[in-house]
């Protein structure tokens, strides 16, 4: 793999990051200083992070951007994201990377190899070459270097794809669920994704007419490869350029989760559990019927995480209706892995958030991160409490322009990571706040 990047890389212990509650502190108060180590490839727009930990290691992953080239880089930490070493290229043709919004490199980590230390790093990512492809490649050294990458999608795959996520359990085996929209790619007007609404009915096995637009909305796909099987569709009916996520846990459980496109054109957050690692799935739960009808993407989808009993926790943004309508951002849990509890609101009424993160502490209580719109461009993080409520939201981020949080549980603490832009500078930035 390529060496000799520079990086950017700094503990900005007097750069402000706030410990105040989001309905009481306005951003523009006195905020209270937290170390922030600071990433980033100099001359390069760092967008798009993402965050992995097992124990005390830890792995971002982030898109850097100059020239319309896009590649993808992992720093690693073995002190629980309190130091950074240098970044490895990930991709390993240069410059392939497609990368925006909520369309990011991923990164998960696995069991370390029999007489390493290290745990085994796996990065996928969403590929240009010039085919749309999903790329995964591994690394067996601690993110130093990185395997030849791997295609998921097939070989002849036609049409877009991307907003993959990706998990890896404990024994190593790496899943990940992707958009794709290799069956719109044949109808007249291409890939539009923005018609009639759809149902969540099971995939069909055969073509409807295109003049049935609930149906040809249907084309859209949430494609899934493990293993080295081949890549299958679980869901369809998706909307299109909202990020996905994933999550498995003990006993073969693995839930998968995406927005939908419900009948009426509603963008609601869906979910399937299969509890045979992946071979199979259930239909899809509509987690909430939330009324949000948008002709379009969002670009703003759900996160999901497991916890040891198989319950399904779900964070996800929409739009509350009303004369001065908002985006807030919604938590709901489903204990059976099918029927989810009544949304709660974890965001202060009236104020348009997007782009929820979700991390379990070590209780198994849930911590809820997003970013502001506006010029509230910060990142806040709620905790959840035995209760079952959550705690008023605690901003994390300082006075600079913060977005796309993500987060990971290490062995002392829950790490954050998120974007960050001053200027024409940009930045990947990682915090370990109090609870």
């Amino acid at each position: 793999m390529t060496r000799g990047w520079r990086v950017l890389l700094f503990v900005a212990a007097g750069l402000p990051a706030a410990l105040g509650v989001f309905a009481q502190r306005p951003p523009s108060a006195p905020l209270p200083t937290v170390p922030i180590v600071r990433l980033a490839v100099p001359d390069r727009m760092n967008a798009v992070p993402a965050l992995a930990a097992r124990g005390a290691f830890v792995a971002v992953v982030w898109a850097a951007t100059a020239e319309n080239q896009t590649d993808a880089f992992v720093a690693v930490s073995r002190d629980g994201g309190r130091s950074f070493g240098g970044p490895s290229r990930v991709n390993d043709v240069p410059g392939t990377v497609r990368a925006a919004t909520e369309s990011g490199p991923r990164v998960a980590l696995g069991p370390p190899l029999a007489g390493r230390t290290d745990p085994v790093v796996t990065v996928v990512w969403a590929g240009r070459e010039p085919a749309s492809t999903i790329r995964l490649t591994r690394s067996r050294d601690g993110g130093r270097t990185f395997d030849a990458s791997t295609r998921l999608e097939g070989e002849h795959a036609v049409g877009n794809r991307g907003w993959a996520s990706l998990d890896v359990d404990d024994r190593g085996a790496a899943r990940v669920v992707w958009l794709d929209h290799r069956r719109t790619a044949a109808w007249p007007g291409g890939e539009h994704h923005h018609g009639g609404g759809v149902t969540s009915a099971p995939v069909r096995d055969t073509e409807p007419t295109p003049t049935d637009a609930v149906a040809r909305a249907q084309l859209s796909g949430l494609y899934m490869a493990s293993g080295s099987g081949p890549a299958r569709e679980i869901a369809r009916g998706v909307c299109y350029c909202c990020k996905t996520s994933m999550a498995s846990g003990p006993g073969g459980v693995v839930v998968a989760s995406w927005r939908h496109v419900f009948d009426g054109n509603l963008r609601d957050i869906a979910f399937v559990l299969s509890r045979d690692g992946g071979r199979t799935f259930g239909a899809p739960t509509r987690v909430s019927q939330d009324g949000w009808a948008i002709d379009g993407c969002p670009e703003d989808g759900p996160a999901v995480a497991l916890d040891t009993t198989g319950a399904v926790h779900l964070a996800w943004p929409t739009v509350v209706p009303g004369p001065a309508p908002f985006k807030a951002v919604f938590y709901a849990s489903a204990r059976d892995g099918v029927h989810a509890s009544p949304r709660m609101q974890l965001s202060p009424r009236g104020r348009t958030v997007a782009h929820p993160s979700i991390v379990l502490a070590a209780d198994g209580l849930p911590l809820v991160a997003w970013d502001g719109a506006g010029t509230d461009r910060a990142i806040w993080v709620t905790a959840g409490m035995k209760n079952g409520r959550f705690g008023p939201p605690t901003r994390l981020s300082g006075e600079v322009d913060a977005s796309y949080p993500v987060g990971a549980r290490t062995s002392d603490g829950v790490l954050w990571a998120w974007r960050e832009q001053e200027g024409a500078a940009t930045r990947i930035a990682v915090s370990r706040p109090p609870r």
